[in-house]
């Protein structure tokens, strides 16, 4: 079990203390026969989300939701920006949009 970092993390001079402790929730969605899948707001990345696992996956990591506020953040990643509403819309020619 590594240790570093559950109570307490650094960013360059700025420190995010976890009064509490580490915690987090993790949860898979399956959209069947869905092609295209919209949504999670506050990312620096496309409207329709891409791929994050198997051949030709667009990003290495999945897209997180985390309570923060990124001062500077990089363009094209998975990396949430601010605090999320975890919306998430599918399209499918058989069942249509649902989300």
């Amino acid at each position: 079990l590594d240790k570093e970092g559950m109570w307490e993390e650094k960013f360059g001079q700025f420190t995010d203390t976890k009064p509490h402790g580490p915690m987090s929730v993790g949860m898979d969605v399956i959209f069947g026969k869905s092609q295209h899948l919209f949504g999670l707001p506050e990312h620096a990345s496309s409207l329709q989300l891409l791929t994050t696992h198997g051949d030709g996956s667009h990003y290495r990591d999945p897209y997180r939701l985390y309570n923060l506020d990124v001062f500077e953040y990089e363009l094209d990643e998975t990396m949430a920006l601010y605090g999320e509403v975890p919306l998430v819309v599918s399209q499918s020619e058989e069942f249509g949009t649902a989300g």
